[in-house]
C-alpha cells in the first residue's frame, strides 16, 4: 500500500503546459507538521509506503525537504512505515540533495523523464534535459540502493511516433528498475487545453495511445525493465476535468490486451483452438471481445485451463500443431 502526500507543485520552478496537479492530485499541500498524524490515520494490514507526490520533491528548499525526510524517517523508525518513495524532475539531483536522501528511508526515486526529445520538452514547457546527461545522472544514482523509476508521457505536443520510439528506446539503455507511461490527457485551466482549443495541440487518440504503450511494453519488458504503470489513476476530479485525449479507467488492460492481439495475429486465419490460464483470459479475449472480433474467433474457441503456467496461452491451429504463447513480464 502506497499513502501518497501530495505537494502539489512545489518545488516546480517549470510550468509545464499539460500540469494541474491539483485536478490530478484532488488534493492541496500537506505540511511536514500534519504528515505524521496523516500517515497514522491509515489503519493498513502491513507496512504502507509513504510517498511525496505531485511536486519536485528535491527541488524543495533544502530546509523544507529535511522536515518531510525527518517525519518520514521518524515513522520508519517507528515501524509505520515500510519505507519512502518521491517524485522529482532529472534536473534537481545534485550531490547535496543526494547526500540528504541517503540518510533518508528511500526506497524509491521517481523522475519526470517525459521525453527524451529535447524539441518535445520545449515544447512541454520541461527543462530540455538530454540523453547523455540523463545518463550521467543515472550513472550516478547506481551507487545508491533506492529503485530508480522513470515517468514517461506518450503524446506531448512536438512528438511523433518515431519520436516517442527513440524515447523509449533511451530509456531501455538508460536501464531503470522501472517505467510508469502516463498517456498525455488535456486538462482543464492549463496551458495545453489553451493550445488543445486554439488548434494547436492534437492529443493521441485512445487506440494510437494504447498501441504506442503496447509497443513500449514489449521494448521495455525485453531491456528488463518493469512497468510500474499504465495511464493516469483513476478519480472523480479526474473525470470531470479531462478535456481530451487517450484516458480511459481501465488503460492498462487495454494495453495488455493489445499486446495480446499483436502476438495472435500471426496465426489468426489459423487458429481452431486458444487454451489460456485464467489470469490473463480477460485480456486475450479483449474488452467486449474485441480481440475476438479482429481475429475472426469465437467466444467457445477460447478456454480457461488452469494446468497451464500463469500468464500463459496455448495456441491449437490447423494441422494439430501447437505454439505457446507468453506476454514479457513488465
Amino acid at each position: 500500500m502506497i499513502i501518497p502526500v501530495f505537494l502539489s507543485m512545489q518545488g516546480c520552478s517549470w510550468h509545464c503546459v499539460y500540469c494541474n496537479q491539483q485536478v490530478i492530485t484532488g488534493a492541496g499541500v500537506i505540511p511536514p507538521s500534519a504528515v505524521e498524524s496523516y500517515v497514522r490515520g491509515f489503519s493498513p494490514r502491513t507496512e504502507p509506503t509513504l510517498a511525496y507526490y505531485g511536486g519536485s520533491f528535491t527541488a524543495l528548499p533544502h530546509d523544507l525537504m529535511a522536515q518531510y525526510l525527518h517525519v518520514a524517517n521518524k515513522l520508519y523508525c517507528a515501524g509505520v512505515i515500510a519505507g519512502l518513495r518521491i517524485s522529482t524532475r532529472p534536473d534537481a539531483l545534485q550531490g547535496e540533495v543526494l547526500a540528504m536522501l541517503a540518510h533518508s528511508c528511500l526506497q524509491t526515486l521517481e523522475i519526470g523523464v517525459q521525453s527524451t526529445d529535447t524539441a518535445v520538452l520545449r515544447r512541454s514547457g520541461r527543462p530540455e534535459v538530454g540523453v547523455q546527461q540523463l545518463q550521467a545522472t543515472m550513472d550516478q544514482l547506481r551507487s545508491y540502493p533506492w529503485r530508480t523509476v522513470l515517468q514517461v508521457m506518450p503524446g506531448l505536443p512536438g512528438e511523433d511516433y518515431g519520436s516517442f520510439r527513440r524515447t523509449i528506446r533511451d530509456v531501455c539503455q538508460l536501464a531503470p528498475w522501472g517505467v510508469r507511461l502516463y498517456p498525455t490527457v488535456v486538462l482543464r485551466q492549463t496551458s495545453l487545453d489553451t493550445m488543445y482549443q486554439q488548434g494547436h495541440y492534437k492529443p493521441l487518440g485512445l487506440d494510437e495511445a494504447v498501441e504506442r504503450c503496447a509497443w513500449a511494453c514489449d521494448e521495455l519488458a525485453d531491456a528488463g525493465v518493469s512497468v510500474q504503470r499504465l495511464g493516469l489513476q483513476d478519480s472523480e476530479s479526474l473525470r470531470s476535468d479531462i478535456v481530451a485525449g487517450p484516458w480511459h479507467p481501465a488503460f492498462g488492460e487495454l494495453v495488455q490486451s493489445r499486446r495480446w492481439l499483436l502476438q495472435l495475429q500471426p496465426f489468426r486465419s489459423r487458429v481452431e483452438l486458444i487454451r489460456v490460464h485464467p489470469g490473463v483470459h480477460s485480456q486475450l479475449v479483449g474488452q467486449r471481445r474485441c480481440n475476438l472480433h479482429q481475429l475472426q474467433l469465437k467466444k467457445s474457441q477460447v478456454h480457461s485451463d488452469y494446468t497451464l503456467p500463469s500468464g500463459e496461452a496455448l495456441v491449437l491451429l490447423e494441422g494439430g500443431e501447437a505454439v505457446s504463447l507468453r506476454l514479457a513480464r513488465t
